[in-house]
C-alpha cells in the first residue's frame, strides 16, 4: 500500500501512476476510435504547456520571495506545488518524447519535412469538429457526474452526521433520481440543436452543486437546532429536494447524448463507453487530487472553472469568457476568505472553526470554544479536550488492571488527553498511538501538541492494519473508538479482529473498549449491541467485565480482572482527579454492571462477514423518532420494487443486474476496507476499475450480433459470480496486504462490471424500438435496481444475513430472472 501514501514530501508515485493511467486510457480510446488522434494530441500538448507554465510561474514567485526576503505564509505550499507540477511536467514530457522521438532525431539529421513532423500536426485536423465536440461532452458528462456525486455525498455526510442508513439513502436517492432523469430524457424532442442544449445543461449541471453546498450548510442550522440528530424522514425529504435538480439533469444529459448519436450505428454504445471512461477519470481525479489538496467547495469551483474554460475554448463566445472570469473570481475568493471554514461555522454554532479538511478517511474539523478544542469526523463529535472524566476512565480502568504495564497501544483519543494519563505510570516504557484518521494528529498538533516524551510513538496508518502487521506485543491495548455504528468502525469489534488483538498481547495483557453509556434504561437495540460486544469478547478472552461510568467499559483479559476501581486506585498511587475513592463507589459500579449483564440477550457474535451491531445501531437510530422504525427502512425498498412489475422481461433482467452490481460493489469496498484499511485512494481505484469494466464490456458486446441467449448467459454469469464471491474473499484474506491481494480485488471488480456493461449493450440491441428510447430505458432501470441494491445490502443483507447468505440470495435472484427471460416468447 506504500504506492498510495500521501505522507511523502512530494507526490512522485501518485502523480506518476495517475498520469500513466490517464495516458493509457486516452490511448485506448484512440485505438477504439472513441477519440480522434488529433484531439488526443491536443489534450497532452495542452497538459504539457499548462504544467510548464505553472512550474515556471511558481518558480519565479519563489525566486522573487528568496531574493527580496519576503515573509509569505504560503511559501511551503508554493514550493510543494512547484515541485509537484514539475513532476507532472516531467512525466508528460517523457510521454511526449516517446511519441515524437522521430521528430527530435530528425533535428540532428536534416531539415527536410520538419513541417510535416511537427508535434501537433496531424491529418485528422481537417475532419469535421462536431463529432469530437460531442465526444468531449460525453466524457465531460461522465467526469462531472462521478466527481460531483462523490463530493456531494461527502458534504451531505458531514452536514447531517450521516450514519449507515443515511449514507445508503443518499446513494440510493442519487441513482433513483438519475434513472428518473434518463427516463424523462427519452421524451426529449429529436433536434439538430441538441449539441447547444447539451452545452447549456452541462454548464447548469456544474453550477448547481456550487449553489447547493452553501445552501445545505445554512439551511441545516436554520431548520434544525444544533447538536441534535435529524429525523430520517425529514432527511429523506431534504435529500430528494436538493438532489433532484442535479440527478434529474444527470440522467437527462445521458438521454440527450444518446439522441445526438442516434444517426451512428450503435451510437449508444459509444456514449455508454465514453461516459464510463469519463467516470473513471472523475473517480481518479477526486481520489488522488481533490481530496488531497482541496475542500469540497473548492473542488466544485475547480470543476465549474474547468467546464467554463472548455466551453469558452469550443464556442469562443463573450458570455463564455464572462463565465470563466466569474468562476475564476469565485475560486480565488474562496481561498482568500477561507470559504470552507466560513460554511462550517454555520454547522458548529457558537464555535470557532480552526481547521477543516477533506482526507482519504473523510472530513476532519477542529473547533474551539472557551479554550476547549473539539474534534469532529464527518460532522460527528469524536472527542473534546478537558473531558477529564472520560480520559481517566479509558486509561486507568485498563492500566490499573495490569501489575506492571510497560508497552501500551492506544487507538484514538490520545489528543484528548489519554496519552498524558498513560504517561503517569512510571513503568510505561512505550506508548504507540494510532488514530482512525491519521491526518487528525498532524492537524491537531498546531493547536494541541502531544507531550514531548520519547516514550510516545505515533503511527500514521489505518488502526486495524497497523495492529495486524506490527511485530510488537503489548501489555495494555485501549480502543477509544466510537460505537460500532458503521461498517468502517465495526471492523474494530469483530471476532477476527479480536483474534488479531490477542496475538499482539503479552501474557496477562488487557484490552479495553468503551461503548456509549446505557444509563438507567436499555432499549432492545442497545441490549443487542452490548450483547454482541460482550459475547464476541467472551469468545476470545477468558474473562470479560463491564465497568459502568461515563461510558460502558468492556475490559477483557486471560488473567483475573477487578471492578472495584475505587479500592484498586488507592493501591496504585496514581495521581487522578476522578478515578479515585473520593468520587467512585465500588458498590454502585458493581450493581450497575450487574444490571447491564442481566439485560444481555441470547448469544450474538459479531464477525467480519456478518456485522450485526451495524443493523441494531440503525434500528436504534430510527426508533428514536418513531415506534415503527422498521417502516423507514421497508418503505423505500417497496417504492424501489414497484417498477419491477411494470417493465418488460429484458428490462427486469437489467434491473436485477443493477441490483447485483451495486450490491457487490459495496461488498468489494467493504471487504477491501476490512482487510486493507479505509484507504480512499485505493477504494477510488476500485471504483475507477469498475467504470473501466463497463467500457470493456460494452466494447466486447459491440462486436456481437445481439440475441436473447447472450443476455440470458450474462445473467447466469452474474449468478455464478455471486456463488464464487466468498471464494474471492478468502483469496483476499489469505493474500493479506500483498500485490496478489490487490490484483484479486482488481480482477473481481473488472469482471463484475464487464458482465454488466456487456449485458446493457446486448439488452439495448434486442429491445424493440429506436436506441434513443431503449438505451435510456435500460440505463434508468439499471440505476433504479442499483438504488435498491445499495439500500438493501448496506442496511439489511450484509449486517443481518452476512456475506455468504447475501451472495446466495443474489445468485438465486439472477438465476430466477434468467429462467424467466429464457422461457418468455416475447
Amino acid at each position: 500500500m506504500w504506492l498510495f501514501t500521501m505522507n511523502a514530501p512530494y507526490l512522485l508515485i501518485p502523480i506518476g501512476i495517475l498520469l500513466l493511467l490517464l495516458y493509457l486510457l486516452s490511448g485506448l480510446l484512440v485505438r477504439l476510435n472513441f477519440l480522434k488522434k488529433a484531439f488526443y494530441l491536443k489534450i497532452w500538448n495542452s497538459a504539457l504547456l499548462i504544467t510548464f507554465l505553472t512550474t515556471g510561474f511558481l518558480g519565479l514567485l519563489l525566486a522573487f520571495q528568496i531574493n527580496y526576503k519576503l515573509e509569505w505564509p504560503l511559501v511551503k505550499t508554493l514550493l510543494k506545488w512547484h515541485v509537484d507540477f514539475g513532476i507532472a511536467m516531467s512525466f508528460i514530457a517523457v510521454f511526449h518524447l516517446l511519441r515524437h522521438g522521430n521528430y527530435y532525431l530528425k533535428i540532428f539529421r536534416s531539415d527536410t519535412d520538419k513541417e510535416n513532423s511537427m508535434p501537433g500536426s496531424f491529418p485528422e485536423a481537417s475532419e469535421p469538429k462536431k463529432i469530437n465536440h460531442l465526444k468531449s461532452l460525453v466524457l465531460l458528462s461522465g467526469f462531472l457526474s462521478t466527481s460531483i456525486q462523490v463530493l456531494l455525498i461527502r458534504e451531505i455526510t458531514t452536514v447531517f452526521q450521516g450514519n449507515e442508513l443515511m449514507m445508503s439513502w443518499t446513494l440510493g436517492a442519487w441513482m433513483l433520481l438519475t434513472g428518473a432523469g434518463a427516463f424523462w430524457g427519452r421524451s426529449a424532442k429529436k433536434t439538430e440543436k441538441a449539441s447547444n442544449l447539451l452545452n447549456k445543461v452541462l454548464l447548469l449541471f456544474t453550477f448547481l452543486p456550487v449553489a447547493i453546498v452553501p445552501l445545505l450548510d445554512v439551511l441545516k442550522t436554520i431548520l434544525f437546532p444544533p447538536g441534535i440528530m435529524v429525523n430520517p424522514a425529514y432527511f429523506l425529504l431534504i435529500l430528494i429536494v436538493f438532489l433532484a435538480p442535479i440527478c434529474l439533469l444527470s440522467g437527462f444529459i445521458y438521454s440527450l447524448l444518446v439522441n445526438t448519436f442516434r444517426s451512428e450505428e450503435n451510437g449508444f454504445t459509444k456514449v455508454y463507453a465514453l461516459e464510463a471512461a469519463g467516470s473513471l477519470l472523475g473517480g481518479l481525479v477526486v481520489s488522488f487530487v481533490f481530496i488531497q489538496w482541496l475542500s469540497v467547495i473548492q473542488s466544485l469551483l475547480i470543476l465549474l472553472l474547468s467546464s467554463t474554460i472548455l466551453f469558452a475554448f469550443i464556442r469562443k463566445g463573450i458570455k463564455d469568457y464572462i463565465a470563466v472570469s466569474v468562476a475564476l473570481a469565485a475560486l480565488l475568493l474562496s481561498g482568500t476568505f477561507q470559504l470552507d471554514n466560513l460554511l462550517k461555522s454555520f454547522l458548529f454554532v457558537n464555535q470557532k472553526v480552526l481547521d477543516s479538511k477533506e482526507t482519504y478517511y473523510g472530513n476532519v474539523t477542529i473547533t474551539e470554544n472557551s479554550g476547549q478544542y473539539n474534534f469532529f469526523g464527518n460532522g460527528s463529535l469524536l472527542y473534546t479536550t478537558d473531558n477529564t472524566i472520560t480520559s481517566e476512565e479509558y486509561t486507568h480502568y485498563a492500566l490499573m488492571q495490569h501489575r506492571n504495564p510497560t508497552d501500551v497501544l492506544l487507538v484514538s483519543g490520545g489528543i484528548a488527553g489519554m496519552v498524558t494519563e498513560i504517561l503517569k505510570y512510571r513503568s510505561v516504557e512505550s506508548v504507540d498511538y494510532v488514530e482512525l484518521n491519521p491526518k487528525l494528529i498532524g492537524m491537531a498538533a498546531k493547536y494541541l501538541p502531544l507531550p514531548a516524551d520519547q516514550r510516545v510513538h505515533l503511527i500514521f496508518d489505518d488502526g486495524r492494519r497497523a495492529i495486524q502487521h506490527t511485530t510488537k506485543k503489548y501489555d495494555v491495548i485501549i480502543l477509544a473508538v466510537p460505537d460500532p455504528s458503521s461498517l468502517e468502525i465495526n471492523r474494530f469489534y469483530t471476532g477476527e479482529f479480536l483474534t488479531i488483538l490477542k496475538r499482539k498481547l503479552n501474557p496477562g495483557g488487557v484490552v479495553l473498549y468503551g461503548l456509549s453509556s446505557s444509563g438507567n434504561y436499555m432499549s432492545e437495540e442497545k441490549k443487542a449491541i452490548e450483547t454482541a460486544v460482550f459475547q464476541t469478547l467472551k469468545n476470545i478472552f477468558f474473562q470479560v467485565v463491564i465497568i459502568p461510568g461515563e461510558r460502558d467499559y468492556f475490559v477483557a483479559s486471560d488473567s483475573t480482572l477487578r471492578i472495584d476501581m475505587a479500592r484498586l486506585s488507592a493501591t496504585k498511587g496514581i495521581a487522578t482527579k476522578y478515578v479515585n475513592s473520593n468520587y467512585l463507589d465500588d458498590y454502585s459500579i458493581q450493581q450497575r454492571g450487574k444490571l447491564i449483564r442481566e439485560n444481555l440477550k441470547e448469544k450474538i457474535i459479531n464477525m467480519d462477514e456478518k456485522p450485526l451491531p451495524v443493523y441494531f445501531h440503525t434500528l436504534r437510530f430510527v426508533s428514536g423518532f418513531t415506534s415503527k422504525g422498521w417502516m423507514l427502512i421497508v418503505f423505500p425498498v417497496i417504492i424501489l420494487l414497484i417498477p419491477l412489475f411494470f417493465i418488460r422481461s429484458i428490462a427486469s433482467g437489467m434491473y436485477i443486474s443493477g441490483f447485483t452490481a451495486s450490491s457487490f460493489e459495496i461488498l468489494i469496498i467493504f471487504t477491501f476496507q476490512t482487510f486493507f484499511g479505509y484507504v480512499y485512494s485505493a477504494i477510488g481505484l476500485i471504483i475507477a476499475i469498475f467504470m473501466g469494466g463497463l467500457v470493456v464490456g460494452s466494447v466486447v458486446a459491440k462486436r456481437f450480433n445481439a440475441s436473447k441467449r447472450q443476455f440470458v448467459v450474462a445473467q447466469l454469469l452474474l449468478s455464478v459470480y455471486a456463488l464464487f464471491f466468498p471464494l474471492f474473499c478468502n483469496l483476499q484474506k489469505n493474500a493479506e496486504n500483498s500485490l496478489a491481494g490487490l490484483l484479486v480485488f482488481g480482477f473481481i471488480t473488472l469482471l463484475l462490471s464487464s458482465i454488466v456493461g456487456f449485458q446493457y449493450v446486448i439488452g439495448t440491441k434486442i429491445l424493440s424500438g429506436s436506441f434513443s428510447r431503449t438505451a435510456p430505458l435500460l440505463y434508468a432501470v439499471d440505476l433504479i435496481g442499483a438504488a435498491l441494491g445499495t439500500i438493501i445490502i448496506s442496511v439489511l443483507l450484509l449486517p443481518v444475513a452476512g456475506i455468504i447468505s447475501s451472495c446466495l440470495i443474489m445468485a438465486g435472484l439472477n438465476l430466477l430472472i434468467a429462467l424467466f427471460i429464457a422461457v418468455r416468447k416475447n
